[in-house]
């Protein structure tokens, strides 16, 4: 909404002002016209007309106006759209300012404007656009304090003295429309006014004092209808699908199937079928589907291709959202396959998710040195005994990776330490011949374990000679 001077006193100035801004609006519009592709084909479709009311709120933004409170201001708005591209808009409006921190006064503004749109995206159901355009005020400013805001040599002895006028503005803005329905959509919009006054002394708004500018932001909702102009044939329809051929952007499509409001066919669930073709509607978003429109399920867990996360779920296998198994005890079999679904954490199972028995701890291999003799009562080993080891030796260095315990045995004659010392000297001495034949000592260890193991009883003499006995326990 802009704001004129109420004293206008040169008649000539004003005329020449008036037609100097309406020849710049036309240029301006003619320019916009030029630059737009639309236009031209545009004569000979029909017009696409919209109305609805409009509310917002405007500032005076420069001089003693920045004090006074944002006036409130509403009215109708009539749009044209004259192509796809460009729209015309003319507004009528009613508004009020008043109140200030200098005195009281209240403005009474009844105003109108035209501007061109243009429309910088044409396709999606929220369209941001720019537009310019003049604004024509006519206003009546009643002042309640006429010495705080009228001139001293324009003051009068009434103290309520009401000054009229009519002001222009330059408009320049923005602002962006959003479709609600079909035919109904919001268009809010914010511009820039620049106010025309005549010198420097221009009082805007029943305030004396030169404002330069106005920042005016409002919203509306409009309806859109449509007319043939009188005289001139209705645009082409090819293929009858009740869009004009102008702003049909799906041309060809086959009679009778639905489209939007585009002239594409419609297509509810947006899986590229259209629902005239689709045997399946209502297709979740993301789902992979066939030239039918039904989706497919190659797994069988009930969530379809393209959005099945785990596609290859083996059946009968729960799965969760996203198509993925699940398996609450976590043993590695999937619920919905397991059997046994509270196996305790870290139980071995079967394939079928049922604990199984641990495999039997392998029993220790044990080898009694069979040849291996001592002088009766002492560690010394016997000839005998040097011949069975010399082959035991070369095993162990054959086998790199054996490591074996020498375990030394005697029978109960004797004192039991005795016994102990005796058998851990043996052990020690087997050990000892055995490294000087080349096996490594790190692979070795020796045991004396005196009568405490025997393998037959001490009663005679044969099982005590089967006590008396050196071994080799595997340890690796």
């Amino acid at each position: 909404m802009g704001f004129g001077s109420c004293l206008i006193r040169n008649t000539a100035t004003r005329r020449n002002r008036v037609v100097g801004l309406v020849a710049m609006a036309a240029v301006l519009s003619a320019g916009v016209f030029l630059m737009d592709p639309g236009a031209a084909s545009a004569q000979e479709s029909d017009y696409r007309w919209a109305i609805g009311p409009w509310l917002g709120g405007y500032k005076f933004i420069g001089g003693e106006g920045d004090r006074a409170k944002i006036g409130p201001e509403g009215g109708f708005e009539l749009q044209h759209r004259f192509s796809e591209r460009l729209t015309f808009a003319l507004r009528a409006g009613y508004g009020e300012n008043g109140e200030w921190d200098g005195g009281t006064y209240r403005t009474l503004v009844f105003n109108s404007d035209l501007v061109g749109q243009v429309n910088l995206i044409l396709d999606k159901p929220t369209r941001p656009y720019l537009l310019l355009g003049i604004g024509v005020n006519s206003w009546r400013s009643e002042y309640g304090h006429w010495d705080a805001v009228v001139r001293e040599d324009a003051r009068t002895e009434d103290p309520t003295q009401q000054v009229e006028g009519t002001g222009f503005a330059i408009k320049l803005g923005g602002g962006v429309e959003r479709d609600i329905t079909e035919r109904l959509f919001l268009n809010a919009r914010v511009t820039y006014d620049v106010l025309m006054r005549e010198d420097d002394e221009l009082d805007l708004g029943g305030l004396y004092d030169p404002n330069d500018a106005e920042v005016e932001i409002t919203a509306g909702f409009l309806y859109r209808f449509s007319g043939a102009r009188p005289g001139t044939p209705r645009e082409r329809d090819s293929d009858r699908d009740g869009i004009s051929d102008s702003f049909d952007r799906c041309p060809g499509t086959p009679r009778g199937v639905a489209v939007d409001r585009y002239g594409c066919p419609a297509d509810e669930d947006g899986d590229g079928v259209p629902d005239t073709n689709d045997e399946c509607p209502g297709t979740p978003a993301g789902a992979t589907v066939d030239e039918r429109g039904c989706p497919s399920d190659e797994d069988g867990d009930g969530v379809y291709n393209g959005i099945d996360r785990c596609p290859d779920t083996p059946r009968r296998a729960e799965v969760d959202r996203r198509g993925c198994p699940t398996d609450s005890d976590r043993d590695g079999v999937y619920n919905g396959i397991d059997q046994c679904p509270d196996t305790p954490r870290g139980a071995t199972v079967n394939a079928r998710g049922c604990t199984v028995a641990p495999p039997p701890e392998p029993e220790p291999v044990v080898a009694v040195l069979e040849g291996v003799t001592f002088a009766s009562g002492t560690s010394g080993l016997l000839p005998e005994a040097l011949v069975v080891l010399n082959g035991i030796a070369r095993d162990l260095i054959g086998l790199p990776d054996l490591r074996v315990e020498i375990r030394g045995h005697t029978d109960s004659s004797g004192e039991d330490q005795f016994n102990v010392n005796l058998s851990q000297q043996r052990a020690d001495a087997v050990r000892d011949y055995l490294i000087s034949r080349g096996v490594s000592p790190d692979r070795m260890t020796a045991v004396g374990y005196g009568e405490s193991e025997p393998v037959a009883t001490n009663d005679t003499a044969e099982g005590r000679v089967r006590n008396r006995r050196v071994e080799f326990l595997v340890l690796e």
